[in-house]
């Protein structure tokens, strides 16, 4: 399984804040496919996260518009 976490600081006082990836990021990430968990923060506490999949942090991207069963990378090659 493929993962990724962004991790900031902050400053002292409020510590480390997860951010979700970028866009450029997520454009990477999606060459593994769209069920790559990524690590979102929690809307109460963004010192804290959770993962969703790729696909349910950008619902948007162009490759939407194929149907599900068709994707356009191969399993294993640089996209």
């Amino acid at each position: 399984m493929t993962g990724s976490v962004c991790v900031t600081a902050a400053d002292e006082e409020r510590g480390y804040w997860i951010l979700a990836p970028c866009g450029v990021c997520q454009e990477r990430l999606f060459a593994h496919g769209p069920d790559v968990e990524v690590a979102v923060p929690e809307p109460a506490d963004p010192r804290r996260w959770r993962a969703l999949r790729l696909r349910d942090v950008q619902p948007h991207w162009w490759v939407r518009v194929f149907p599900d069963e068709v994707w356009p990378f191969e399993a294993g090659q640089p996209g």
